[in-house]
């Protein structure tokens, strides 16, 4: 998820597209990919338990339970 920038930040490069933070830096909470197999690519330092991830096909939504290993995704 990512934090737009309010209008009294100027953006350092112009295809800059106004946000901060990208899913993909920070920790656990939610992040959205394209695949399963990119979902268990996440590596486990980028996974924290609780965490959701929405997987674009098939169109649904995982959440890690009882551990951060592919088999926790529920």
């Amino acid at each position: 998820m990512s934090i737009a920038i309010g209008d009294n930040f100027e953006l350092m490069h112009p295809e800059d597209d106004g946000f901060i933070v990208d899913d993909v830096l920070v920790r656990g909470g939610y992040s959205i990919v394209r695949t399963i197999a990119e979902r268990d690519s996440i590596p486990p330092s980028a996974r924290k338990e609780g965490m959701i991830v929405y997987v674009q096909t098939p169109k649904l939504e995982y959440k890690l339970v009882d551990g951060i290993a592919n088999t926790n995704w529920v």
